[in-house]
């Protein structure tokens, strides 16, 4: 009696180590691409990631590094072209979007602004994905795409930040960044 579940956990072993073996190879690349493919469509079929025309917040896009990068910028309502206004910048973590960072639900930075009077723009990491989401930053040795593809995101958030003074009245002794992972 005992012998046969012996076997069974050596069988197991065995085949388990048989599929990490295997994993490594071009098994590991058809399930990231089936992962990636699965995510997509998620993505496709979700209205929960597109900014409403409503909205109160501009998706802006610019051209860096050869690519063209997005952003979303929320000018609070009291805005007045002839002051100075600080602007806060606000980093979703790795694998979020400009978007999610964006949703005052959850962060509360629409909300804020249009309390305070400051303008809010919402950088959106480097993706693999034509909508932005599971974005992540250039940091070095972590972060997957962005490393992966050596996304210039500094260059990026300095651009972003030009292009906002071009279009508002920014404070540029108060431009804050904030983030979350």
């Amino acid at each position: 009696r005992l012998l046969v579940p012996g076997v069974i956990l050596v069988f197991l072993i065995s085949t388990l180590a048989s599929l990490s073996a295997s994993a490594d190879g071009p098994f590991r690349e058809k399930i990231r691409e089936r992962i990636k493919n699965r995510l997509q469509a998620r993505q496709d079929q979700s209205p929960d990631t597109k900014v409403s025309s409503q909205s109160s917040i501009q998706e802006m896009t610019l051209e860096h590094g050869g690519l063209k990068r997005f952003y979303l910028v929320h000018v609070p309502k009291n805005y007045d072209s002839s002051q100075k206004t600080p602007l806060v910048l606000a980093f979703h973590g790795g694998g979020g979007s400009g978007r999610v960072m964006a949703k005052d639900q959850y962060y509360g930075w629409i909300s804020k602004s249009d309390q305070e009077g400051f303008i809010v723009a919402f950088p959106n990491g480097a993706s693999w994905f034509r909508d932005g989401a599971f974005a992540t930053w250039n940091a070095g040795r972590c972060c997957g795409y962005a490393r992966d593809n050596e996304s210039d995101d500094v260059g990026f958030v300095k651009d972003v930040i030009k292009k906002i003074k071009s279009d508002y009245n920014i404070d540029a002794g108060r431009i804050f960044a904030t983030g979350m992972s």
